[in-house]
């Protein structure tokens, strides 16, 4: 993904996606709104920030992203492992939102602070729901 935050990528209430139903258990399935984050974007992150020492590998970045990343990011966000599509299988992935309560789902629909992770992730595209991966 691409590191320019100018104003073509900004997250806008017609950019977010509409949200699932309220997660009734047994019913209606949880879901989370989210960013995923392929090795690159997570490598991006940890050096703007300047985390970790030099020569640091992409695994390692990965933990040290796990271990910092909630530092920058609204209290509420959430890392997770979410499935990607049917063949793509898992991705790391950061949650603004989630359909589990109304509250969370009323984030969902919060544009600026979407907009401030998603500028603070270094980000283009916008959230999309997924299914969290099995714990």
């Amino acid at each position: 993904m691409s590191t320019n935050h100018d104003v073509d990528h900004r997250i806008t209430a017609d950019s977010i996606p509409p949200s699932p139903p309220l997660r009734i258990p047994g019913k209606i399935p949880l879901r989370v709104l989210a960013f995923p984050m392929n090795g690159e974007d997570i490598v991006r992150w940890v050096d703007f920030h300047k985390l970790g020492r030099e020569g640091l590998g992409k695994n390692m970045k990965y933990h040290v992203f796990r271990n910092n990343a909630a530092k920058y990011l609204p209290r509420h966000c959430l890392n997770a492992t979410v499935n990607i599509g049917n063949r793509r299988g898992e991705r790391w992935a950061v949650v603004v939102a989630t359909n589990n309560s109304q509250e969370s789902l009323d984030m969902a629909q919060d544009a600026e602070m979407i907009e401030r992770v998603r500028v603070e992730l270094q980000l283009t595209e916008p959230p999309r729901w997924f299914r969290p991966a099995p714990s």
